[in-house]
């Protein structure tokens, strides 16, 4: 009786033995590297929201876009942005504003040539995006103006929805970028005729773009809507 207590006892501490080396071998596995886990998508109720929303018939996937109203800014501009979210994309490596969401929104790109700390030969890009965040159009520091669509000059700019715009004093719109890409300025001079300046220089009110010693290379006239730039103007062209 005592051999079979004893080898119940012996089996019993093998056992526990097994179980905690078990568990100090998963504590001992290097953690899940930030972004590389799988991501627990919660479940939440229905959101009563408006915007409009589509579904990919092939994927199965749903996508969403969001306008928020925003007030009015300076020279009573109406500022446009929008969120999107995909279900495609919730899964893949969150941004700034989690899985799956996107932000209409312009920013600054730079290109480096040689290293981080000289910008001597770099080219800092203004971008111009559509509502999926593409990139249609770019304005450079060294004076280029890159375009999905075409330049057109002359005549009323009548902007279409979610294009950049520059407008006067009293709001009406003297030059835009919509999110195809194409740039309307209401300037008798023809864009070719306004690219590749010596040099330019800004009245008040002007939209203008700076290489890194101060230079201004791009400029808009924001009160009839003259172009100046000292690069090239590309037409249907990859931004």
């Amino acid at each position: 009786m005592k051999n079979e207590n004893r080898v119940y006892i012996v089996g019993l501490l093998i056992s526990l033995i097994i179980i905690f080396m078990s568990q100090g071998i998963l504590a001992d596995e290097s953690p899940a590297l930030l972004y590389a886990h799988d991501v627990i998508v919660p479940k939440t109720n229905n959101l009563d929201l408006q915007g409009s929303h589509k579904i990919n018939l092939n994927l199965g996937s749903s996508s969403y876009s969001y306008k928020i109203r925003l007030p009015r800014g300076t020279n009573n501009l109406q500022p446009n942005l929008e969120l999107f979210y995909s279900s495609l994309n919730v899964l893949d490596k969150p941004n700034i504003l989690g899985g799956g969401w996107k932000i209409s929104e312009n920013y600054i790109k730079r290109s480096t040539n040689k290293s981080f700390s000289y910008i001597g030969d770099d080219e800092f890009k203004f971008n111009i995006t559509d509502g999926t965040g593409a990139t249609v159009a770019w304005l450079g520091s060294e004076g280029n103006i890159v375009l999905k669509g075409t330049c057109t000059s002359g005549g009323t700019c009548t902007a279409p929805a979610n294009s950049f715009i520059i407008k006067d004093s009293t709001g009406d719109t003297k030059a835009f970028i919509d999110s195809d890409g194409n740039l309307c300025i209401e300037s008798a001079t023809s864009c070719e005729a306004s690219s590749e300046q010596t040099s330019c220089t800004s009245p008040n009110d002007s939209f203008i773009v700076k290489d890194d010693a101060g230079n201004e290379v791009i400029v808009i006239d924001s009160t009839n809507g003259n172009l100046c730039s000292t690069g090239g103007i590309y037409e249907s062209s990859t931004p």
